[in-house]
């Protein structure tokens, strides 16, 4: 069985290698989009930086508003504080995780954003412990489509290459 360290590190380590790839992004791109109906970079920083917590927090307490609440934050994060909130969305990841118990994530059943009832670690697995490179993944995307010259250490390690 996965532990829930295990879920914690991994989660942590790909809003890490966000930080990385974003440190690669010149500030005049933040707000170009491969289509007019695509998130722009700045958008999907706003969205990467608040959503994994945010759903984290919202299967232990549906009614509280968590989505609302952390994409009011978001929505005010500028391009440049976008590490220190992922900084942030680190650090209430491990909180998250500290606080709950082994047996809570096998035991306690929640409800996903698509309605569904799954024990709270299959949740998780199948919601923000995906999300995160998934989203990775497209920024990665967006930064090759404009030039910049990343490549597989810089999306999988969040380091540059060694040449």
């Amino acid at each position: 069985m996965i532990s829930k360290e295990w879920l914690a590190d991994s989660m942590v380590r790909e809003c890490k290698i966000f930080v990385h790839l974003h440190s690669k992004i010149p500030t005049d791109l933040q707000d170009w989009r491969p289509a007019p109906s695509q998130r722009s970079i700045m958008e999907l920083l706003r969205y990467v930086a608040v959503s994994p917590i945010s759903y984290l927090k919202n299967y232990l307490e549906p009614e509280a508003g968590w989505r609302d609440r952390y994409m009011a934050i978001a929505n005010a994060v500028t391009f440049d504080e976008f590490p220190a909130r992922m900084g942030q969305t680190q650090h209430e990841i491990i909180e998250f995780f500290q606080e709950i118990s082994e047996d809570a994530l096998l035991a306690r059943k929640v409800k996903t954003p698509a309605g569904e009832e799954l024990p709270l670690a299959q949740a998780i697995l199948n919601g923000p412990a995906k999300w995160l490179p998934a989203y990775k993944m497209q920024l990665f995307l967006y930064a090759k489509q404009n030039g910049i010259p990343l490549s597989t250490p810089n999306l999988w390690r969040g380091v540059d290459p060694v040449v």
